[in-house]
């Protein structure tokens, strides 16, 4: 004996249910298992659960289809205004003196980057990858989440391990991932709180973590941190698509990205990337 179920929607597509119902093909829907025993209640709850997060999941991916037009258009005025941004920086600071102003003006030529690489993202091209540094990596990303750090009364640290070398990344996409991991470490520590930004040799590799010492991620949201969607700051504006993001770029330039929750509490965002043939030029260095 098969069981039934009550809620054929949950399970099959909407449209699908519809067309049955209209040809009047379906009258009830009844699951059970290959062998033809009955499902029990537990199972039939997973099933309308699950299928309602596919629903939910594919709602969303409708949405994001549907501003494709949109968010072209939207990229390709909004790396006009940078263009000007950047042009004003320029003729303010001609000589490239202060290094806050040459800040700026490399975020504003990263992003620029970012959009031209979302306008022609059909044609497939990529950057090619280079040598690069931790600190050249790490204190760009410190120096831009200062003033965050300091709104937050918490503590961000940078610290590149002596013998650390040079690795292989495009550094534009790899500032992109750093900083959002050391984005979403300040956002969750508590006033008060540590995020660290660590370099240091791993074997063939060059380690880049980001450590803080907050409450660390929840079980049943580190077994699916890195799937599309899956976020714990909805109720904040959290699309779930950074870390999903950050392990595509990662990936691309043959590298890894994990997570872990540390036994003295917070967690920890690693990223592997093949170091470089160049001899290491890193000395031990801590900057608060």
């Amino acid at each position: 004996m098969s069981s039934k179920l009550e809620d054929p929607p949950a399970i099959l597509p909407r449209e699908l249910v519809q067309w049955l119902e209209r040809h009047r093909l379906v009258t009830e829907l009844r699951v059970s298992h290959a062998d033809g025993s009955a499902l029990d209640e537990a199972t039939l709850a997973q099933l309308l659960a699950q299928g309602n997060r596919m629903a939910e999941r594919r709602s969303h991916l409708e949405r994001l289809a549907s501003m494709g037009e949109v968010s072209a258009s939207m990229a390709h005025e909004a790396r006009n205004v940078l263009a000007g941004i950047n042009g004003l920086c320029q003729l303010k600071t001609p000589t490239g003196s202060d290094e806050r102003s040459q800040l700026i003006r490399s975020e504003i030529e990263r992003c620029t980057r970012l959009l031209s690489n979302f306008l022609s993202f059909a044609s497939g091209a990529e950057t090619p990858l280079s040598p690069l540094s931790a600190e050249a990596t790490l204190e760009p990303v410190r120096l831009l989440l200062e003033s965050e750090a300091k709104s937050r009364r918490c503590e961000l640290v940078t610290r590149v391990e002596s013998g650390t070398p040079l690795f292989q990344a495009r550094a534009h996409e790899l500032r992109q991932v750093m900083f959002n991991l050391a984005l979403n470490a300040l956002q969750a520590v508590p006033e008060g709180g540590t995020v660290q930004l660590l370099a240091e040799r791993a074997g063939a590799h060059v380690s880049l973590q980001v450590l803080d010492d907050g409450a660390g991620i929840l079980p049943e949201v580190l077994l699916h941190l890195f799937e599309p969607f899956v976020t714990s700051k909805a109720d904040r504006g959290g699309t779930g698509l950074g870390l999903s993001t950050a392990l595509r770029l990662v990936r691309g330039m043959g590298g890894t990205l994990t997570a872990e929750n540390l036994s003295t509490g917070g967690a920890r965002f690693e990223v592997r990337l093949p170091a470089a043939e160049d001899a290491p030029i890193s000395s031990r260095r801590q900057v608060p």
